[in-house]
């Protein structure tokens, strides 16, 4: 953590890449406008501005989020992609900059570039709603923006943490999407094992999951869900684990070497850790969804444990 806080953005790389992608962040100011600002646009010049309420509000304002958490997951593939290369890491590792503010400066940008058209888009299509629809202001509009951004960190940190272990995209884009479904799977194993195998267990309830990914706690902070989760909670506590997270990738990058370019994993640890825990976690899902009830409650039959191996071997 202390090396995140005494890093510095190199603001003439900044400067330099912000030029380099500006059309990269013209893409994602449209991308994210066509989901809300553009849709209420729309609806007053053909004069059906009446058919919109609060109600589809609230369809612009998930439709916004879900597209804004593709591209938390998707940008820092575009701004640590120089990682794959072995000449591109010795051109960057010679400039005059760093270790950790080369890493903090490039996370920066991926923040930068999606939180910067998503404010744009959000704020204008709430604008346009207040002045063309008479959509009245709630702070729990203010409320979402700010814990979009908050968890937002947290959302992108599992691309970055493969990336850090990681030298090729392929892997980086098959290994963060294992990161990013494994707590559902984790969550759906536990509840389905502890049914087939606890005798009064009671399903547990579904904002469990809002600690578990970061992904759920932002879908789970929307109000008109009505899930029993307090969401300035959830946001500052994603924003606790997402820093935390960076500070681990940042310790990683200081040990980046260009040998580590262009081979599979950079870490020798992290393929068996992840695919360890992710194979256990798969195995007892499957084992639970194939369960096979008998008279004996042997649960590690053989018919109970054949397909679970064969899937997860597969």
């Amino acid at each position: 953590m202390r090396n995140l806080l005494h890093s510095r953005i190199d603001f003439d790389l900044f400067k330099y890449n912000l030029k380099r992608n500006r059309g990269l962040l013209l893409i994602f100011t449209l991308l994210l406008s066509v989901t809300f600002p553009a849709v209420v646009l729309v609806n007053f010049i053909s004069k059906k501005a009446g058919e919109l309420g609060p109600e589809e509000i609230q369809i612009f304002m998930i439709l916004i989020s879900l597209v804004t958490i593709l591209l938390l997951i998707l940008t820092p593939f575009i701004f640590f992609n120089y990682l794959n290369s072995k000449k591109a890491v010795d051109v960057y590792h010679s400039l005059a900059i760093n270790r950790n503010d080369l890493f903090i400066t490039k996370l920066a940008l991926s923040l930068f570039f999606v939180l910067i058209p998503f404010t744009i888009a959000y704020w204008s299509g709430f604008l346009l709603s207040y002045s063309l629809i008479g959509i009245d202001f709630d702070l729990y509009h203010l409320y979402h923006f700010g814990r979009i951004i908050m968890i937002s960190i947290a959302i992108m940190a599992p691309s970055v943490l493969v990336i850090m272990n990681t030298g090729t995209l392929g892997d980086s884009i098959i290994y963060t999407g294992i990161l990013l479904i494994a707590p559902f799977i984790a969550y759906g194993a536990y509840q389905l094992f502890a049914e087939a195998n606890i005798i009064g267990f009671s399903v547990g309830q579904a904002f469990t999951l809002a600690y578990l990914s970061p992904l759920a706690g932002l879908i789970s902070s929307f109000e008109f869900l009505v899930l029993d989760v307090d969401g300035h909670i959830i946001a500052s506590y994603w924003l606790l684990l997402g820093l935390i997270a960076n500070c681990i990738s940042m310790r990683l990058y200081e040990g980046w070497k260009s040998e580590s370019s262009e081979e599979p994993f950079s870490n020798k640890k992290f393929f068996p850790l992840v695919t360890s825990l992710f194979i256990g976690i798969l195995f007892v899902f499957l084992l639970s969804v194939s369960f096979i009830p008998n008279p004996g409650w042997k649960f590690l039959s053989i018919e109970n444990l054949l397909i679970p191996i064969l899937a997860t071997y597969a």
